[in-house]
């Protein structure tokens, strides 16, 4: 609710009342929060409606990304783990041939391969431990901009009219006099448009013949001269 205007106490003609909540039609004192919380809504919605698509491409494209890179530094390390690995069983081929001049045995084998396996599973677990930072790294690269305030669409939105945007005159309101039903007179509301200049002539007309002689409009009174009398009834078509 608005709450960012003074109340001018010198002239209390240029005072503006602050409106009730267009919500739960409370007074403005009330302060209540109807009107933020029901914006906060239509901005999710808006937020939803507009940028969903936005922030679909530019989710896949953050995890996309981040993803090569875990996998791709994963498969480094991999690399590296198996070139330890070939040379530790290397290792344990040379020291059983030169010591028992045989191959090695199964459970030494076994064990470099579960230390192996388990290698492994510690390479790729440090890696998913970086996503974090990568995904946080992959999403600052992305560059949203704003438009500036001087944008001549964020002063002027090309919206539909609206009292609040464009200030349009509206139509006013007129009394019609229709003869209906011999002399009874029936007074109407109507919107309409500004009369042509020949329709006020005539309707200023037909409001001088139906007063009374003797009174003095002061559009006939001129310096020195005395009233115009009226002009006489003219037929009209």
């Amino acid at each position: 609710m608005p709450h960012d205007y003074k109340i001018n106490q010198d002239n209390p003609m240029h005072t503006r009342p602050d409106p009730d909540c267009a919500i739960c039609d409370q007074p403005a004192v009330v302060q209540c929060d109807c009107e933020a919380t029901v914006l906060e809504t239509l901005t999710l919605e808006a937020e939803h409606k507009v940028m969903g698509a936005v922030y679909s491409k530019m989710r896949d494209w953050v995890n996309s990304h981040a993803r090569d890179y875990v996998l791709n530094n994963f498969y480094l390390l991999a690399d590296r783990r198996k070139e330890s690995h070939m040379m530790n069983i290397q290792q344990l081929t040379l020291r059983a041939a030169h010591i028992y001049n045989a191959m090695p045995h199964p459970s030494d084998i076994a064990y470099a391969e579960a230390e192996y396996k388990r290698g492994v599973d510690a390479d790729w677990k440090t890696s998913c431990l970086r996503y974090p930072e990568v995904l946080e790294y992959f999403y600052g690269l992305v560059n949203i901009t704003l438009p500036s305030e001087n944008d001549k669409d964020v002063r002027e939105p090309p919206l539909r009219s609206s009292s609040l945007l464009r200030r349009k005159r509206m139509p006013k309101i007129r009394q019609v006099e229709n003869m209906e039903d011999g002399d009874h007179r029936r007074r109407r509301h109507s919107r309409t448009r500004e009369r042509p200049n020949n329709e006020h002539r005539r309707h200023r007309e037909r409001e001088r013949e139906r007063e009374p002689i003797g009174v003095v409009h002061p559009g006939n009174v001129e310096y020195g001269r005395g009233p115009i009398p009226p002009s006489p009834p003219r037929a009209y078509p």
